[in-house]
This record gives structure tokens, C-alpha cells and sequence, in this order.
């Protein structure tokens, strides 16, 4: 049954968009395909899973809550984006840009990040398990975390065989501790260096 779909700006509550249609994810399909400009959507807690937002201009959009899982975000300006607490299970972030992007709580779980800008975006507390492509880059520079992924970072470090360097390994020692505090230390074993 159809209904009245309108996505208003989350700032000031204007109309950017309205289809008569059965779903939020078909309206923003036609809003998409007709190009209309989606930054500063309120999209917060929207059923999007598996929806096609690639190269949508959702830059400042509030998608928080909302269900992105095996999305197709490639591409994407999610610039400053609120996704905090996001279903991305599974997404593909491909060359999304998320500068400033709002990750708390998300769960990337399994998520294709290959060539997403992640510079200064906040992934304090989000779940990256299993997650591609997250890289050693200088988009990824000043992200926003906390000690979940620190550890996990930290464990993935001092598993590396750094046999070859003495200075590396001083490294590994250092982080022993930080290293055994990882969410899947029992899984995966503990560090003993």
C-alpha cells in the first residue's frame, strides 16, 4: 500500500524530497535517481538494508539508528554524516567519504572500507570485526576511538613476527597488556611475549 513519503532536512525541517510510494527506501531511490540533493537528510532509524546510495550526496545526513546493512554506499559524500549506532553489517563503503563522520557505535562488521577518507571520523566504540580495507593511510589519520580499538589494533600488532627487528619487538613487549584487553583475546589466544 502506498503512502506519503517526505525526507525533510534534519536542520530546519524543510521538504527536500516527497513521493507517494510504499517504502523510505524506494523514495530515496527515486530521490537519488531524480538528483535531488540529499545532504542534511533526516534519516534517522530508516529501514535502508541493501538499499543503492552509491555517489548519493548524503553529506551531514542524520542516518543514525538506521539500517544500512549490505547497503551500497560506494562512492558516497557522507561528509559529516551522523551514523552513530548504524546497521553497516556488511556494507560497501567503498571510496564513501567520511570525513568528520559521525561511526559511534556503528557496526562495520564485515563492512568494505577500501579507500574510504575516515580522516577525523569518530569510530569510538564501533565494531570493525572482520571489516576490509581499513588502511594505513593518511585519510585514516585523527579517527576518534577508545580503548576497543586500541586493543584490537595493539593485538594485531604484537602478532606480527617481527623476528627481524629488535625494535619492533621491544614494541610488542609494550603492548602486551594493551593487546590482551581485545574483545576476542579468549577466541583468538592471549599474547605472551
Amino acid at each position: 500500500m502506498k503512502k506519503l513519503f517526505e525526507i525533510k532536512n534534519r536542520f530546519n525541517s524543510s521538504i527536500i524530497f516527497s513521493i507517494e510510494t510504499t517504502s523510505i527506501k524506494f523514495a530515496i531511490k527515486k530521490a537519488i535517481e531524480s538528483g535531488a540533493d540529499l545532504s542534511r537528510a533526516n534519516l534517522s532509524g530508516a529501514n535502508l538494508y541493501g538499499a543503492d546510495l552509491s555517489r548519493a550526496n548524503l553529506s551531514e545526513a542524520d542516518l543514525s539508528e538506521a539500517d544500512l546493512s549490505r547497503a551500497n554506499l560506494s562512492g558516497a559524500n557522507l561528509y559529516g554524516a551522523n551514523l552513530s549506532g548504524a546497521d553497516l553489517y556488511g556494507a560497501d563503503l567503498t571510496g564513501a567519504d567520511l570525513y568528520w563522520a559521525n561511526l559511534s557505535g556503528a557496526d562495520l562488521y564485515w563492512a568494505n572500507l577500501s579507500g574510504a577518507n575516515l580522516y577525523w571520523a569518530n569510530l569510538s566504540g564501533a565494531d570493525l570485526d572482520f571489516s576490509t580495507g581499513f588502511a594505513f593511510r593518511c585519510s585514516s589519520f585523527n579517527i576518534k576511538a577508545e580503548l576497543r580499538l586500541a586493543a584490537q589494533l595493539a593485538y594485531h600488532f604484537c602478532r606480527f613476527d617481527f623476528s627481524e627487528c629488535k625494535e619492533a619487538q621491544e614494541a610488542q613487549k609494550a603492548l602486551q597488556d594493551l593487546a590482551n584487553k581485545f574483545h576476542r583475546v579468549e577466541e583468538c589466544g592471549r599474547i605472551k611475549i
